[in-house]
């Protein structure tokens, strides 16, 4: 292929097509907007859960068909499927190959009924090695929907049972989300931010006296990615 090519998708569908599989295009909304670029409706919005390690995604009834078309075919597939993210309007950020589910519950119902759209959940088989990209990090953690997302719970119910929660071994171990989440689990959501994460993450780290190359490392990666964004 060419080294200048360009890869385009219709925006109202979000996909391109290949033979082989299909690349996703997602557009998450920004900081304090309650839709992404482009004016998505909020009833149906892209969202992350379990840390990152899925989204919402929606697709048309049509072409879905019960999962019997060719594109919920490929779909459906194990990793058959590259997804691409972005904040507002932003660069895209690679996140890997993806493989779909349907979501099952009345309100997947309804928003068929409604929208004519049926919810998928894209759950990303490179996860782990995404948690090493300090974009990735920190866009999840941005976009974290604090009512289900289970690092967030987690963090809250150790907490509470009394446990102390080790961030440095949570670092160690590629965590990035659920670390930076633990970090601000003591707070109310409305004092909740990236900001407020990393550096009480930092101070939490500095208390805890590991020392690991690879924590300093990790830090210093989110914090070139904060000051990026923020330029």
């Amino acid at each position: 292929s060419s080294p200048n090519g360009k890869l385009d998708y219709p925006q109202r569908s979000g996909y391109a097509e290949f033979q082989d599989g299909l690349a996703l295009f997602v557009n998450m909304p920004v900081s304090g907007s309650s839709s992404g670029s482009g004016g998505a409706n909020t009833r149906y919005l892209n969202e992350w859960s379990d840390g990152g390690r899925s989204m919402s995604w929606f697709l048309r009834s049509h072409e879905w068909a019960n999962g019997d078309s060719p594109i919920a075919k490929k779909l459906l597939r194990e990793c058959s499927c590259v997804l691409f993210v972005r904040m507002g309007r932003g660069d895209f950020l690679c996140c890997g190959y993806c493989h779909t589910k349907q979501e099952e519950n009345k309100q997947q119902q309804q928003l068929q009924e409604d929208w004519g759209l049926v919810e998928l959940k894209l759950n990303l088989c490179n996860w782990e090695e995404l948690q090493n990209c300090s974009d990735f990090v920190t866009m999840v953690s941005a976009n974290n929907n604090d009512d289900d997302d289970a690092p967030l719970q987690q963090a809250e119910e150790e907490q509470e049972e009394g446990k102390k929660v080790s961030l440095s071994s949570m670092v160690l171990q590629g965590n990035m989300v659920g670390a930076l989440f633990a970090a601000v689990a003591h707070l109310p959501e409305g004092k909740r931010s990236v900001e407020t994460s990393i550096q009480l993450l930092q101070q939490a780290l500095e208390e805890e006296g590991e020392e690991d190359s690879r924590i300093a490392k990790r830090m210093n990666a989110l914090l070139d990615t904060m000051k990026k964004n923020t330029l």
